[in-house]
């Protein structure tokens, strides 16, 4: 087991912690990732969130692949329909709330923030490929996939 999920499976509430990536009529199938990783619902009350908050739908901490130490983070948002703007907000708050929360300094990690649509209207598209989110005072770009789709297939 990686040291990061180690960490996490220690710091978060079983309750917190999930299989599988599904709301809002869409899920992110975890089909290819052989690792160890560890999902949380960002909805769960035990995580204490202020329920004004905005959040992400779930975050994904693991490897892709057994024996490897390249561990991912990864906010991920599920959506039928999406403002750009608000999902990357989404996004942010995921990534705040895993690098102040869950990651610890002394792990390095590889990051990518995802959104999971049915359909994404061609100008909010656009915008979601202008806009960033900030982790460890990095930019990364958003990817976006569809629902139904292996999450597998955005990690290297």
């Amino acid at each position: 087991m990686s040291k990061l999920t180690r960490v996490v499976q220690g710091k978060v509430d079983q309750k917190c912690q999930v299989k599988r990536c599904r709301k809002a009529g869409c899920t992110v199938s975890m089909h290819g990732i052989r690792g160890q990783r560890v999902i949380i619902d960002m909805d769960c009350k035990d995580l204490n969130l202020p329920s004004n908050q905005t959040h992400c739908d779930y975050i994904f901490l693991g490897t892709k692949e057994r024996n490897t130490n390249k561990d991912w983070v990864m906010p991920i948002e599920l959506k039928g329909q999406s403002d750009a703007s608000k999902v990357q907000a989404q996004l942010e708050a995921g990534a705040r709330f895993a690098e102040k929360q869950l990651v610890p300094t002394s792990v390095t990690v590889n990051f990518r923030p995802v959104v999971a649509h049915k359909k994404i209207h061609p100008l909010q598209h656009k915008k979601l490929q202008r806009l960033k989110v900030r982790f460890k005072n990095k930019l990364y770009e958003i990817v976006t996939i569809r629902c139904g789709s292996k999450l597998a297939d955005v990690l290297d």
